[in-house]
């Protein structure tokens, strides 16, 4: 009589223990599905990945300011050979006529200066 009782509760003992098992799984299971945990994930992928996108952010803000100043620096080279071409040629040839005034003016005071040392003399 005593080993079947000892039997039932041995059996009622492992149904027990069965079934809290089970609670506890569903239990996890139920934890596992929680919003708050998804949240808690979200926050640590954005924990960690926060320092590289914000190093990424200031490379390219580097690379954007040598990329503006290239193009401020292409922009003037247009500028000016634009003007070159439209206004160049005339530029050019108003210096030689200045340097040709200039030639002509040296070789008059030149001339001068010849003939006032040869009345000197």
């Amino acid at each position: 009589m005593a080993l079947k009782s000892v039997e039932a509760m041995h059996q009622y003992g492992r149904a027990t223990v069965l079934h809290v098992v089970n609670q506890i799984s569903s239990y996890i299971k139920r934890l596992a599905n929680e919003p708050s945990v998804g949240l808690h994930h979200i926050q640590e992928h954005v924990r960690k990945s926060c320092c590289e996108l914000l190093r990424c952010k200031t490379r390219m803000e580097e690379a954007k300011k040598e990329i503006y100043k290239r193009v401020v620096d292409a922009e003037e080279c247009r500028t000016a050979l634009c003007t070159m071409n439209t206004q160049g040629a005339e530029s050019i040839s108003r210096m030689q006529a200045s340097v040709a005034l200039a030639m002509d003016a040296l070789s008059l005071i030149r001339a001068q200066k010849t003939k006032n040392m040869a009345i000197s003399l």
